[in-house]
């Protein structure tokens, strides 16, 4: 292996920076990240706003946040600062700050921007992390142009077990949903 091949080999991918107690939402961005398809429908995602840089993400933000059709507003601007911050890591190196995405994230899910008694963001789990921001990508981030499909969906489905059992306890029975 000559000079290059190992400096290569020994490059690694750009990180985001802990903002205190958010390394369940940077490790899920960044599990995410290593989907190939899914990093393409990311990038691919065309909201309202520009995606350029990640401080006019920023910039475009609130105002897709305050004015925009509630739930459908808060999903686009989620996916667009997460499209935004993934552009940020292709193109940096070291580590890039997710202030961004991590400020959408507390407004589409006010649990996750709860804080301790001394001010910093409480601990927080990846798995709850993963699920809530799949179950809003998936209503923004259509499969190869149809917007019909999801990838989100395909890819990743989220099925909730349900067990009902009669008054005796004999007899039961399971429903999925998707």
């Amino acid at each position: 292996m000559d000079e290059s091949e190992l400096q290569n080999a020994l490059e690694m991918p750009t990180g985001l920076t802990n903002l205190g107690n958010t390394c369940y939402m940077n490790a899920t961005v960044q599990c995410l990240k290593t989907v190939p398809e899914f990093l393409e429908s990311v990038l691919k995602f065309a909201s309202g706003g520009t995606s350029a840089a990640y401080r006019q993400a920023y910039e475009d933000l609130w105002p897709r946040l305050l004015t925009g059709d509630g739930a459908g507003g808060i999903a686009e601007a989620v996916t667009g600062a997460l499209r935004s911050l993934y552009q940020s890591m292709e193109n940096g190196r070291g580590t890039v700050p997710p202030f961004v995405f991590l400020q959408a994230m507390h407004l589409a899910f006010p649990r996750f921007s709860e804080k301790t008694e001394q001010g910093a963001f409480q601990q927080q789990d990846a798995n709850e992390c993963w699920v809530e921001l799949l179950g809003l990508l998936k209503q923004k981030l259509p499969s190869h142009g149809n917007e019909a499909f999801s990838y989100v969906k395909c890819m990743f489905p989220l099925y909730i077990q349900i067990k009902v059992y009669d008054f005796y306890c004999t007899d039961f029975h399971y429903q999925v949903c998707d």
